[in-house]
């Protein structure tokens, strides 16, 4: 029986550029073990002028996913972790209009130690969407964190990873999702959101054709370690189960791991700088893969917020704003056109005497409004805005002057 030829998949990720160097060593990984596939990269922002190492790349502004009117959107309504991870069923729907037949994401703290053959088996065999859940076991009730709760909050499935096949009926699942995300991708527990990841809960309900993979070498991470101990050998990489069991480290997520911490991630309490087996040499070799990419440089970019078209910055109290105004006007167009949302943030809302840009920083900071009598204080608030509103809340002096929000202003 002749073999079946090989299927079209294209292996993506989302980040900004100072996350580059964690995609480029992830590139270098996939490209390593899929026969020289280069991953694509939707940057989120300006692509530096120099890196080296991108030859197992394709760089791509995430922009180029959508309308400019719906890019803005999602800049100004979402903050840069929001914003990754809303967009990524547009990337989905990007990927799979170029005739590939599967699409694969994969976070860019994720390095790929052999291929991916159950997502490809799986997809051969019919499937139409393939995820991992976090755990496979329950966590310990330690006190620490992660605990179930934490992942019951956050969702059953990790994001970090997840494929689909170019069907009718992924397709629609992959719109349904981004549907959602245009404004419910907030990284909000207590409203029961967790920006991309808290809504694929519903996938094995919504599609038979949803393949879970429990096979414990797939996205091996802080969150399981409770059940699979990482060693090193001279095969390499293997995990080893809690039922005793063993079998080949596929890839390892290093989510929440900062090279000069030195500890296993910030979002865990379990292991902090004692991971367990031979987790720490994992860190360390990871560590090294990043510099060799330019971590160290690219590292400390920082991310430029959208502008108006005057060139003023967007900022948190615009962010709380818009969001305010799209609750009340879904359709309310594109918010750094003209001078629509700043004559909106410069007017006084009925029966309040601050203007709704003065109000969102009131939200942001209680402690002002109590000391500074609700803003009625307002030459000594104003100075407050003026010396501090920069560096502790993130405001832009040119944006306070052109809404009329400044020591002296009338």
């Amino acid at each position: 029986m002749p073999d079946k030829p090989p299927l079209r998949v294209k292996f993506f990720t989302i980040c900004a550029s100072n996350y580059l160097a964690n995609a480029i060593t992830l590139g270098r990984s996939v490209s390593a073990r899929h026969n020289g596939s280069k991953l694509t990269v939707f940057l989120l922002d300006d692509r530096p002028a120099r890196v080296a190492g991108v030859e197992h790349i394709d760089v791509v502004p995430a922009k180029a996913t959508m309308p400019l009117a719906d890019w803005h959107h999602y800049q100004c309504f979402y903050d840069v972790l929001e914003l990754a991870t809303s967009i990524k069923p547009l990337c989905f729907e990007h990927v799979l209009a170029d005739d590939n037949q599967l699409a694969v994401y994969l976070d860019p703290d994720i390095v790929v130690f052999k291929a991916l053959d159950a997502v490809i088996s799986a997809i051969r065999d019919g499937y139409e969407v393939v995820l991992t859940p976090h755990i496979l076991t329950p966590l310990p009730a330690d006190g620490k964190m992660p605990n179930d709760l934490s992942i019951m909050r956050a969702g059953i499935y990790n994001l970090g990873f997840a494929a689909f096949a170019n069907t009718a009926r992924s397709r629609a699942i992959i719109a349904w999702w981004r549907r959602h995300l245009r404004t419910q991708g907030l990284a909000d527990i207590a409203a029961g959101l967790f920006t991309d990841q808290k809504w694929i809960d519903f996938l094995p309900a919504f599609s038979a054709a949803t393949f879970i993979i429990r096979e414990p070498g797939y996205n091996v991470a802080y969150w399981n370690l409770h059940e699979r101990t990482l060693t090193r050998g001279e095969e390499g990489w293997r995990v080893d189960f809690i039922d005793g069991s063993r079998c080949d480290l596929v890839f390892f997520h290093f989510s929440g791991y900062t090279p000069s911490v030195g500890q296993l991630s910030k979002y865990e309490t379990r292991y902090r700088d004692k991971p367990p087996g031979d987790t720490w040499q994992i860190l360390k070799e990871y560590s090294e893969l990043l510099n060799a990419s330019g971590h160290g440089t690219l590292r400390g970019r920082k991310i430029a917020a959208p502008c108006f078209e005057n060139g003023i910055a967007w900022d948190r109290p615009c962010r709380i704003l818009y969001r305010e105004i799209l609750r009340a006007d879904p359709d309310f167009g594109n918010p750094l056109e003209d001078d629509t949302f700043l004559s909106f943030a410069g007017d006084v809302a009925p029966g309040d005497h601050l203007p709704r840009y003065v109000r969102a920083i009131l939200r942001l900071r209680p402690d002002l409004a109590e000391a500074y009598d609700d803003g009625r204080n307002k030459v000594a608030f104003l100075g407050w805005l003026d010396k501090h509103g920069p560096s502790q809340l993130g405001l832009e002096r040119d944006l306070l002057r052109q809404l009329g929000i400044a020591c002296g202003s009338s």
